[in-house]
């Protein structure tokens, strides 16, 4: 059974979880990952410029459809604009996705997402999303690594809401404001690091313990449903075909009222990746 889907705001299906390819950058590793993860049911893809690993990607996801594991309609591929390429282009990115789709050996992009909201650029890039959507070579857009500010800047000057919002979301950073101000205007929110690789802060609370007792679950599929059942979709990364089999088996139970507000209660805005690092003049 394939990982059940979400409806986008402009009616495209997505998957609930993405699998993220961040680091991911030996063929024949990431080969048998993708193989294993699509034979458990995964379908959604998530890369960027900046992960250096597209030109494999679509090696990999070539060869597959040429052996018939799965076609190209069965897949939903993620790929980004990187904030170099939005400063090299003054914002008008088309060359990129292009490039992208060359890349990758496809003629359209399920998704493109912008990777960094740098300021003088965003709009501009936007813009230039918005036309490549409008054109067919991508089915939906959005943005990563946003505040309220730069969602309602793009919103407010080009009148085009984006389909989805990827930002770092996991217990230590819930990002409950964004989340909501998300729903409000129907977008679907991604979180990338939804574990937050499991630090000790995380491993170690009683909190996520208990209500993994309660459910005779794992700690890492408690907070993975904590997202689900707070209308997120999860982008995480692994090595582990185990892992893939495990995150898979969040779709037979729920996480009651009580349960999610004490997991919402850990939050401290704890971030993995710097903003200041990202994005210079955030």
């Amino acid at each position: 059974m394939n990982i059940p889907t979400v409806k986008l705001r402009n009616n495209v299906e997505m998957p609930r979880i993405v699998l993220g390819t961040f680091q991911h950058n030996n063929r024949d590793e990431l080969r048998d990952l993708i193989k294993s993860a699509l034979q458990i049911g995964y379908r959604a893809f998530d890369t960027a410029p900046s992960y250096r690993n597209e030109e494999v990607l679509g090696s990999i996801f070539e060869e597959l459809i040429a052996d018939g594991e799965v076609t190209r309609g069965d897949l939903f591929l993620i790929d980004k604009i990187d904030g170099w390429q939005m400063q090299q282009s003054n914002g008008n990115i088309t060359e990129y996705v292009e490039a992208a789709l060359s890349k990758l050996r496809v003629n359209y992009l399920d998704l493109l997402l912008i990777h960094w909201p740098f300021p003088e650029w965003l709009v501009k890039t936007w813009e230039s999303c918005i036309a490549a959507n409008k054109s067919g070579i991508v089915k939906s857009i959005g943005l990563c690594n946003v505040h309220e500010r730069h969602l309602l800047s793009v919103v407010d000057n080009t009148e085009f809401t984006p389909d989805v919002v990827q930002v770092e979301r996991h217990p230590l950073n819930s990002m409950s404001g964004l989340v909501a101000l998300n729903e409000e205007l129907g977008i679907i929110t991604q979180a990338y690091s939804p574990v937050c690789r499991m630090i000790d802060k995380l491993s170690s609370s009683p909190i996520i313990a208990g209500i993994a007792e309660k459910h005779g679950r794992s700690k890492g599929q408690v907070i993975m449903r904590w997202h689900i059942d707070t209308g997120v979709v999860p982008v995480f990364m692994t090595t582990r075909s185990e892992r893939l089999e495990e995150y898979k088996k969040i779709f037979d139970f729920h996480l009651d009222a009580s349960d999610l507000s004490k997991i919402s209660m850990l939050n401290e805005n704890y971030k993995i990746f710097l903003e200041s690092r990202g994005c210079p003049g955030f």
